[in-house]
């Protein structure tokens, strides 16, 4: 039995899929003959028709988030009707957010719900064996006779994330991944990991998808085997840093990763490393244990300066927290890089206007900005799917970079537009004053150091280089004229 792996994403980044390639990992390990490939590796979606074809697996599984279900549907439909006896199995965000929906298309023989490290041996043994479905926690599929979607009972998640095996990079051709620059201030090349699973987290525009993807607590792997992971990537593949693609990592962990930097240490491996943390997740302390071990960046889901906005997104911080982070990351010499959303239902022009003023007040190195989007599965998305407001009518728009999937009743699109554009003049300005005074440019050294370096290890690739600086070159540009909603 032959069994095509895919991970059915559109932009090509310096991160291989984990998911797929643990679960190909764990089929492997039990005798399968599997195979992984990445969408985004093809030129254009006929190259991905014929390597299936050439391939003629009989079971594909695919994982997709919503924004490229429309995609999906498409590709389900050819591959059915070129291998019509290929089961389809989908799972990812998209298929955990809104399992009947997808158990119902015509193509798709069974859907996975959650995680599926445990429930893919089962699903692959009942196909063998041309079993039923019916006894594997956490799938849903069609009823043959009456078409009525069936839904077995929920699988728990996964208790001791140290029995599941470090992914196997060698099913893709890991360097199409090295050949794409990482985000700043990373040095190039660069790959992911991932250390631990969860979030305790309630904002309103990620829960409860995030909990039936990965449960309401955080789980962490031990720190032994974090590092054996970071240790077999650093002498196997030719990279400079890392990034913990963990949703909170830092989130009452500050002993475990004490723990990991204490076996960085002991084991003299050196690299650079970025992680995402919560404003009000970090200590002097925590910052000091991670930058002794590489640690070069943190990444915050600051998303509003705005009192009410936070409120309304459920953070669960007050919007001091935010500055006090930066500071701190100041102190310890390590580069901030502050996640911004606009467009939050309720949003006012005086709440954008406070999100601009905190950017000004509480200086983070690194700006993102991306617009509140009711993703599939979370209660923003559940507020709006019945309402006017929710003005997506393509899965394709489910898209951070899309200006305005909501109907807001106090700003405009353009209104969000000129706060984006705001936002990273101010940003902009703060470095051009950083390079003409003396005493912030020595204040401000480690964040020169970390760009100069980040840009300096591109040099070996001159195509990744003068790419990287048309893209910074037209970043703001790009985020400030972010398309609208194809309204129907």
């Amino acid at each position: 039995m032959k069994i095509l792996l895919i991970f059915f994403g559109i932009n090509k980044f310096f991160c291989p899929p984990l998911g797929i390639l643990t679960l190909a990992t764990i089929l492997k390990k039990n005798g399968y003959d599997v195979f992984v490939t990445d969408r985004a590796l093809y030129a254009d979606e006929k190259a991905l028709h014929d390597y299936v074809l050439d391939l003629k697996p009989d079971v594909l599984g695919l994982s997709v988030i919503s924004m490229d279900y429309d995609a999906a549907i498409d590709f389900l439909e050819f591959v059915k009707e070129n291998l019509s006896t290929c089961k389809i199995i989908v799972g990812g965000p998209h298929a955990t957010a809104l399992p009947e929906l997808v158990a119902k298309n015509k193509n798709v023989d069974l859907v996975s719900i959650g995680e599926s490290e445990n429930t893919i041996l089962e699903i692959m043994d009942a196909i063998k064996s041309n079993g039923s479905y019916q006894n594997i926690k956490g799938v849903a599929f069609r009823n043959k006779n009456s078409g009525q979607v069936i839904f077995t009972e929920k699988r728990c998640p996964i208790a001791d994330l140290n029995t599941i095996p470090i992914p196997d990079r060698s099913f893709l051709p890991m360097k199409e991944y090295f050949s794409n620059a990482p985000d700043m201030p990373m040095p190039f090349p660069a790959t992911s990991l991932i250390a631990s699973r969860g979030c305790y987290g309630n904002c309103m525009y990620c829960q409860p998808l995030g909990r039936k993807l990965f449960g309401a607590s955080i789980r962490r792997r031990s720190p032994a085997v974090v590092v054996d992971e970071i240790e077999y990537l650093l002498n196997n593949y030719p990279i400079k840093s890392l990034w913990f693609v963990d949703d909170e990592p830092t989130w009452n962990g500050e002993d475990w990763m004490a723990e990991i930097c204490n076996l960085i240490h002991k084991r003299n491996l050196k690299f650079s490393w970025y992680a995402s943390a919560r404003v009000d997740q970090i200590s002097d302390k925590l910052l000091s244990d991670m930058k002794k071990a590489g640690c070069v960046c943190f990444s915050f889901g600051v998303e509003s300066g705005s009192e009410r906005i936070l409120k309304i997104m459920r953070k669960g911080y007050h919007p001091r927290k935010i500055k006090e982070a930066m500071d701190l990351c100041r102190k310890h010499k390590m580069v901030s890089r502050a996640q911004l959303m606009v467009g939050t239902p309720g949003e006012t022009r005086e709440t954008l206007d406070e999100t601009l003023q905190m950017v000004k007040d509480a200086k983070p190195d690194l700006i993102g900005i991306g617009i509140t989007t009711p993703t599939p599965g979370s209660d923003l998305y559940e507020q709006l799917k019945n309402s006017d407001k929710l003005r997506v009518k393509h899965w394709r728009d489910f898209d951070r970079f899309v200006i305005n999937p909501i109907k807001l009743e106090f700003v405009t699109p353009d209104d969000l537009r000129l706060t984006i554009k705001n936002i990273y003049r101010a940003n902009l300005r703060y470095h051009l004053w950083t390079l003409i005074n003396p005493v912030l440019f020595i204040r401000r050294f480690y964040f020169i150091k970390a760009v100069f370096w980040h840009m300096a290890t591109q040099l070996k690739s001159p195509k990744v280089f003068w790419s990287r600086i048309k893209y910074y070159l037209s970043y703001s540009k790009m985020r400030a004229s972010s398309r609208e909603v194809d309204i129907i």
